[in-house]
């Protein structure tokens, strides 16, 4: 072997080691990025994570009422605008035939009120049989015309049937480093109103750790068909008795334009 040769085979070996490296860094960075919680969280119940454990049925009871409370103190400063007394305006609140003249309001919900409706959504989308203890804990911001909301769990904790059981058990594979701690796992996007009600948009984004993936990306990583992650995913929150026109995202706040019978 010449000198030639022994100087071509070094080049190789320093190349193929820079390149093993920087494999490493990059899967180290991933493996950073994925499992990092966000700044809100702890692991210990501090004023943190007070703020959003409603997770008893009287929680989910009194988020409805600070919602109804909301709508109908808008319609009632509204009326008075127009010179309507507080209390034909109670009365016409109250009143839920269809004989009842719409009020027209706009009103702005911050995260905390967002992060109520996202409670009350998600129970009332669980199976009777499922402990309302079950609910994650959820954390909402809205910032820069978007609302992220999600929630920090471990995986491997998480109560499921057998059918359940086995779609976690998969994703788990493909997510390796998500296994037996904590994640956090959100939803991205800017809202719209679909049908009456709110949505995050057709291409939401899925928040693990500090990455982001769009549904095709998630859908294809884990191996199951796009549509069926998509529904999955989908966020249509109910807004009750306030019927949207209109909405906007302005000063961290969602703000609708609409109407109450």
């Amino acid at each position: 072997m010449n000198i030639s040769q022994k100087r071509a085979i070094r080049k190789f070996f320093l190349i193929f080691f820079l390149f093993t490296c920087a494999g490493g860094i990059s899967l180290y960075y991933y493996w950073l990025q994925a499992t990092k919680l966000p700044a809100w969280y702890s692991s210990k119940s501090g004023n943190q994570r007070k703020q959003v454990e409603l997770v008893d049925r009287s929680d989910i009871i009194a988020a409805k009422s600070r919602l109804q409370a909301k709508i109908y103190g808008n319609v009632a400063e509204s009326n008075k605008s127009s010179n309507n007394s507080p209390e034909s305006v109670l009365s016409v609140a109250s009143d839920n035939s269809a004989s009842a003249n719409p009020k027209n309001v706009e009103i702005g919900f911050s995260d905390r009120e967002f992060n109520d409706m996202m409670i009350v959504e998600l129970s009332e989308r669980m199976d009777k049989s499922q402990d309302i203890a079950n609910l994650p804990h959820v954390h909402t911001t809205i910032k820069e015309g978007k609302i992220e909301t999600g929630t920090v769990v471990n995986l491997s904790e998480l109560p499921t049937n057998g059918k359940e059981k086995a779609v976690l058990e998969k994703a788990l594979t493909k997510l390796p480093f998500a296994k037996d701690r904590d994640i956090y796992v959100g939803l991205s996007g800017k809202p719209t109103i679909e049908n009456g009600k709110l949505t995050l948009g057709n291409n939401p984004e899925v928040k693990i750790g500090n990455l982001s993936f769009t549904v095709a990306e998630l859908a294809n990583k884990l191996g199951v068909p796009q549509e069926k992650l998509a529904q999955k995913l989908n966020i249509a929150v109910e807004m009750g008795q306030l019927k949207v026109n209109d909405m906007e995202v302005k000063d961290n706040q969602v703000v609708f334009k609409g109407s109450v019978n």
